[in-house]
């Protein structure tokens, strides 16, 4: 592949992912009663997702290429870290209630994630 192909492609799996993360989070926030301030979409080396007190979401481009269910699942992660900013029992059984079948999207994320990091490796 060539740079400015790479480039193409990148940006427009970034709007892509953009897209889809707007749906997923705000289809989410609705029954969680949420509101989220800002998303970003970035490419960290180590996390799917990230939400902070100021309810700035933060997730990865690379989630475009996985499953939808396992983009919405770290979307709905997130936005239950509006409700409980930890990992405690009550945030595991918030996500539970909002998506029972995570654990499924979790593992996937365990096993094969690492995979989504090999296409277009970062700049």
């Amino acid at each position: 592949q060539t740079p400015k192909l790479d480039a193409a492609l990148r940006q427009a799996l970034i709007q892509q992912a953009r897209v889809d993360a707007r749906a997923h989070l705000d289809t989410a926030a609705v029954p969680l009663g949420v509101q989220y301030r800002e998303l970003r979409i970035n490419d960290p080396q180590t996390q799917w997702g990230s939400c902070n007190p100021g309810a700035v979401i933060c997730l990865s481009w690379r989630l475009v290429m996985a499953p939808p269910t396992v983009f919405r699942y770290v979307a709905v992660h997130e936005l239950c870290h509006l409700v409980h900013m930890d990992h405690s029992a009550r945030f595991w059984a918030l996500i539970e209630r909002q998506m029972p079948d995570y654990e499924q999207h979790k593992q996937w994320l365990r096993e094969r994630g690492h995979q989504l990091h090999g296409w277009l490796a970062r700049r």
